[in-house]
């Protein structure tokens, strides 16, 4: 994670387009010396040190309450974020109620999205190797599981849900494959990954900026791994269709949510 992490600092190509991104966080959640915690940041970063103790020190920065809010940057990043899964349940619901039957959110994290769908009549049930419900997520629907194997038999689910899951993991076909395993035959699985907006090296190191930059330094309890292993959409089509998907719809959501400057692209794919 560090050498990629200064490739994509190192590359005069990305370096002004992640800084560009960086301070439009800071102003979409309303930090009024954007440009300056910009510029801190940044000092942080070409600074010497580990980058364990790069990610504490921003981290303990962000914790503060700033001048005149009463807010630190991360209250405002998470009353900015408020409406996140909200904004992923209204792009799959859709597709999980035409699927029906029983469902698996692959990947669920703090189990929002996997609630929602279960108060819109969805018989779903949402794995994660973290067990951390949020506010009002009733526990019975998620299950902390190995990371390797989700404790269901071959072809137990008609639908499967993965969102922004298979860029976290170094070995994303291992998982791939674990959801092949699990799906029914005939059945449909909703995928939306984080995709660089070109297929140019500075924007392969701007996606993997942005990801380290909203995983690590805002959320470093969680040891969310920043591996990279992203694809443009047609790489992504092509193991898909590898291992015996069928693509049936997909969608450019673009930078759906303006606070993190990631591209957005949602699979639709059948088992066949």
């Amino acid at each position: 994670m560090k050498n990629k992490l200064y490739d994509a600092l190192n590359d005069s190509d990305a370096r002004s387009q992640i800084e560009f991104d960086v301070q439009s966080t800071f102003e979409n959640i309303g930090i009024a010396d954007a440009k300056e915690l910009t510029l801190w940041v940044f000092e942080q970063l070409d600074s010497c040190r580990e980058l364990s103790d790069i990610e504490k020190i921003i981290f303990e920065e962000f914790s503060k309450k700033r001048n005149g809010i009463n807010l630190s940057v991360i209250d405002c990043l998470n009353k900015a974020l408020k409406g996140r899964a909200e904004i992923i349940f209204g792009q799959v619901k859709a597709d999980m109620l035409d699927s029906g039957g029983k469902a698996l959110d692959y990947g669920a994290g703090d189990g929002q999205v996997t609630q929602m769908l279960s108060n819109a009549g969805i018989d779903i049930i949402g794995v994660d190797v973290k067990h951390y419900p949020a506010e009002g997520v009733n526990k019975e629907l998620l299950l902390a599981y190995d990371g390797d194997h989700v404790p269901y038999a071959d072809e137990t689910f008609d639908t499967i849900l993965a969102t922004n899951v298979f860029h976290h993991e170094a070995d994303n076909q291992t998982c791939l494959d674990e959801c092949y395993r699990l799906l029914k035959k005939g059945g449909t699985i909703v995928i939306i990954e984080t995709v660089p907006e070109e297929d140019v090296q500075a924007e392969w190191n701007r996606t993997f900026f942005n990801d380290w930059f909203y995983n690590r330094p805002f959320h470093p309890g969680a040891e969310v791994p920043v591996p990279g292993t992203y694809e443009m959409p047609n790489g992504w089509k092509k193991r898909f269709e590898g291992m015996g998907f069928r693509v049936i719809d997909e969608e450019d959501y673009g930078i759906d949510i303006p606070v993190i400057q990631d591209r957005h692209y949602k699979f639709k794919l059948q088992k066949i």
